[in-house]
This record gives structure tokens, C-alpha cells and sequence, in this order.
């Protein structure tokens, strides 16, 4: 039999078939080779594509506010005041009485009719008690701010009755003196020069503030003073009218030169306060100022500048530092016959329309009322603990609040508790940031006030 060994029984040679064979390996080997290589890329490309992710993340989530929120030091101070009248011997005492209460203000009573308690030759002195009273409460870490008239000093319409304030009796038709409520016409020029010089004897106290009293008005039918109408003339050019003032076909409602008029009054209270305010700071600069406030501000506000001239929103815009709100929550449930429980809503939707008319929880103060002012009992603990939780409910943490006025047998522990300033945050930076775009930025983890979010999406442009 013949073998013909050069060729197999395909016809294919031996030789070529070996050849066949290492190239075979050596495709399989260049395959598997870029297998490998392209796995690693893909590999080191995915861990350079995450950390690029990451700073591309960074770029993106821009942080365009931040505040340090700090338990132990709070970036403003709350106010928590006692409205206290004079003492002739202000002892220690008292203080320790409002400390348990946590009072950390006091507004004190530096006026009477007839005269002041400090020492001052621009008034009769009663007697000179404000320096001990600062003595003892800043010895136990409590500010005075002293408490003051501004129109209504009588000693000084004993000796200027001209420089009364002026009304218009729209029923008989005569211009009167008061009735009632006797005040200095705020545009009387020497006035405003006393003015002056008898608060800046009150700033060389060791003060730390001074509330207006709340006789800085002026009612809907005043001042029609001759003094009053020069200034009016000066601006208007054109005297006083106040048959000009109100549609007395309709019901009274103000004319458009009654609005003018109304307006133009409430400012004019306010440039005298800061002319006042100015000369305070020449003697102390660190002195603040609170303007003690009717409850109508907050609820009526365009009824209040028409009835007194007041405007809190144009009290803050004038640098007062505070306003005081006299929300008496027990005489507001009386005049308006609503219950405790209706009365505490009311004073919680005034909280929150004082917040937004002067812009800034931290300038309003809310004073409460803790005795009937017409039997002079003190009100119940309940009424007090839940008109100054209906207060704080607001969650405008750094609303200050006052009680008017302090008696030794108020029930203070109540009131620390009711009013305490919560100091539990925990400290921390708080972030407001923006995702600057272009596409959504998923973060694994984002920690919120103590709760942690997973897979949270930033879409462009928002929050």
C-alpha cells in the first residue's frame, strides 16, 4: 500500500496544518490580550469617571448661603422683659424675682405726673432712683432700658399751654384741647430742642436701652395746632382744613387729602423720635430704642395710623431697634368677647403680622398682660402658660416677649417655663445650595436638621 505521508486524507499537508495551528494560537492569544486590556480600561476609566463625577458634583452644587446656627452662642439676643414701675429702694430682691422668672430685660419706669426719676434739669425730679436700680440689675446680668414719655409731660403744658396738642370736634364743630389725653405738639420747634436736651441728661445713665411710651400718637382728629399747620403749610403749601380731611356724607371715610394728612402726621412722629434718638446717641451710642405700640398695628394697621398715627412697618424704616406690641390678650378677649382659646389664635396671627410688617422676628416684642387691669387679680396660670405658648407656636424663635407689669406675686415659675428660650439645636452650618447645571446631581447621602435622605436629586436651578 502506498502512503503518501505529505498528505492527509483531506488533502491538506502536515506542515501546513502545524502552521495553521500556531497562528490559531497566536489570534487567541492577541484576542484574550485586547479582552484584558479593554476590561482594564473600561476598569480604570470607571474609577477615573467617579472621581471626575465627584469634583464635577462639587462644581456644581454651589452653596449660596450659610449660617452658623449655635446652641451655646446665639447670633442675636432674645428679649425677655419685665414693664416694672419705680421703686423707691430697688432691692435685690426684686431681681432675684425676675431671674426666676428669666427675665433677662427690664423696662423701667422713669416718669410719673409731675415729673421724672432721674436727674435732669430740664424736669422736676422726684427722685433720683435709676442709678441704684442699673446698680442692682446689671449685678445680676439683667439690661435696664428706662421707660419714658415722649408728647405727654405735663409740667411742660403747665408752663406752655400753647404748645398743646390741637383736636377738631367734628360734632360741634370746635377746635379743643385733648380731651383726655394732654400732649406737647410734636411740631413745635423749641419742644423738639427740650426734647432733646432732657433725654440726653437720661443717656448719661449706664442705660442699655429707652422705650418711647406709648403717648408718641396722634388721634384722627389732631393736630390741627398753629404750629402744626406751619409745618403743613411748608410741605403742602396750603393751610389746614379739617372739613378737608373726612366725607362726612359717608360715614367719615378719609378723603384723599385725609390720607395725605393721616400719612404725613405718623411720619412726622417718627422724624421727631429720631431726632430724639439722635441726641441719646451723641451722649451714649450704644443706647437702643423700643416704641411701645398698640395691638391695632398688627391686626388694623391702616385703622391705627388713621386713630393714633402708629406704624410699626415706619418704626422699624425710622431705626428703632425694637417695638414693643401691647397685646393684651385678656382685655382683647373682652373687647372683642372671644374666648381664651380664640384669644391665644389672635395672638398668634398678630405674632406673625408683626414678624412680616417689620420684617425681623428679632425687633418685635410682645407684651402679654398677667393681671385684669380693671380688678387687678392676677390672671390664671393657664391663661398665662398658653397665651405665651400661642406666642412661641409661631416657631419665630427670636421674638421677644414682655409681660406688663411685674408683681412679686405673679406666678414666675410659670412664665420661666412658658417663655424659655430654646437653646437644644445642636450646632452646625446651615447650607442653602443651588445646582448651577447643567444635569441632575445625585448625592448618596444628605443629612437634614438630625434626618438622613439617601439618593437625593439636585435638578438644575433649584434648591
Amino acid at each position: 500500500m502506498l502512503y503518501n505521508y505529505g498528505v492527509n486524507p483531506r488533502g491538506v499537508s502536515v506542515s501546513t496544518l502545524v502552521k495553521d495551528k500556531k497562528a490559531l494560537s497566536s489570534v487567541v492569544a492577541t484576542i484574550l490580550l485586547i479582552v484584558l486590556t479593554v476590561t482594564a480600561f473600561i476598569a480604570f476609566a470607571t474609577w477615573v469617571g467617579t472621581i471626575l463625577y465627584s469634583f464635577t458634583k462639587a462644581e456644581r452644587l454651589r452653596v449660596i448661603d450659610h449660617t452658623w446656627i449655635s446652641s451655646s452662642v446665639p447670633d442675636i439676643e432674645v428679649i425677655r422683659a419685665a414693664q416694672v414701675f419705680p421703686y423707691d429702694d430697688f432691692k435685690e430682691e426684686f431681681i432675684s424675682e425676675m431671674k426666676a422668672a428669666g427675665v433677662n430685660t427690664i423696662l423701667y419706669e422713669v416718669f410719673n405726673w409731675g415729673g421724672v426719676y432721674f436727674n435732669t434739669t430740664y424736669a422736676p425730679v422726684l427722685d433720683d432712683i435709676l442709678n441704684h436700680t442699673i446698680e442692682v440689675a446689671h449685678a445680676n446680668g439683667i439690661k435696664v432700658y428706662a421707660w419714658m414719655t415722649i408728647l405727654s409731660l405735663d409740667w411742660v403744658l403747665e408752663d406752655h399751654p400753647e404748645w398743646a396738642v390741637i383736636a377738631y370736634d367734628y360734632d360741634t364743630g370746635e377746635y379743643i384741647v385733648g380731651p383726655g389725653y394732654y400732649r406737647v405738639s410734636p411740631f413745635v420747634p423749641e419742644f423738639i430742642d427740650y426734647l432733646k436736651n432732657l433725654y440726653s441728661d437720661l443717656a448719661r445713665y449706664n442705660i442699655d436701652g429707652i422705650m418711647f411710651q406709648d403717648d408718641l400718637v396722634l388721634g384722627f382728629n389732631e393736630d390741627f395746632s398753629t404750629y402744626a399747620n406751619a409745618s403743613y403749610y411748608a410741605d403742602f403749601g396750603r393751610y389746614l382744613n379739617p372739613l378737608d380731611m373726612y366725607d362726612l356724607d359717608n360715614w367719615g371715610i378719609q378723603t384723599e387729602t385725609g390720607w395725605e394728612w393721616i400719612r404725613w402726621k405718623s411720619v412726622k412722629l417718627m422724624v421727631l423720635a429720631n431726632e430724639v434718638m439722635n441726641a441719646v446717641h451723641q451722649v451714649n451710642p450704644n443706647v437702643k430704642f423700643v416704641l411701645d405700640a398698640y395691638a391695632g398695628t398688627t391686626y388694623a394697621p391702616e385703622d391705627n395710623v388713621t386713630w393714633f398715627g402708629q406704624n410699626i412697618t415706619l418704626a422699624v424704616e425710622y431705626n428703632f431697634d425694637y417695638v414693643a406690641v401691647m397685646s393684651y390678650q385678656h382685655g382683647l378677649a373682652k373687647a372683642y368677647n372671644m374666648t381664651m382659646d380664640e384669644a391665644c389664635v389672635f395672638m398668634k396671627n398678630m405674632t406673625e403680622a408683626a414678624v412680616n410688617m417689620t420684617g425681623d422676628a428679632s425687633k418685635v416684642i410682645m407684651k402679654i398682660q398677667v393681671y385684669d387691669f380693671d380688678t387687678l387679680e392676677v390672671l390664671s396660670e393657664e391663661e398665662i402658660r398658653n397665651t405665651l405658648e400661642a406666642i412661641l407656636s409661631t416657631e419665630h424663635s427670636e421674638v421677644g416677649i414682655g409681660y406688663f407689669a411685674h408683681r412679686s406675686d405673679l406666678p414666675l415659675e410659670t412664665i420661666g417655663e412658658s417663655w424659655q428660650i430654646n437653646s437644644s439645636a445642636p450646632d452646625g452650618i446651615k447650607l442653602e445650595i443651588i445646582n448651577v447645571g447643567p444635569s441632575p446631581v445625585v448625592l448618596d447621602h444628605v443629612l437634614v436638621n438630625g434626618v438622613m435622605f439617601t439618593n437625593v436629586t439636585f435638578t438644575p436651578g433649584t434648591l
